[in-house]
């Protein structure tokens, strides 16, 4: 159950390459410096980085609100130990 790298993270790293993908090709034979980072992930940190992403993650493992039927009996098969 990883909610934020689903719902959060997940969405950042994508938009964080189309940015840099963007900016590579707009500055050719230039790399991008520690100083460039933070103008370049601005825009995608608050996107992705919003309660709108941030609670559906939750959500969708049953964490909040709090779901006991979130998963089935099926889900835990592969913890059983089989000889």
């Amino acid at each position: 159950m990883q909610p934020l790298d689903v719902g959060v993270f997940g969405p950042f790293k994508g938009k964080c390459k189309i940015i840099f993908n963007d900016w590579h090709l707009n500055h050719p034979g230039r790399m991008v410096t520690i100083y460039d980072i933070p103008s370049l992930t601005k825009s995608a940190f608050f996107e992705s980085f919003a309660l709108k992403n941030i609670t559906p993650g939750f959500q969708k493992f049953g964490i909040w609100p709090f779901n006991r039927m979130a998963f089935s009996d099926d889900d835990f098969l592969t913890a059983f130990i089989t000889r």
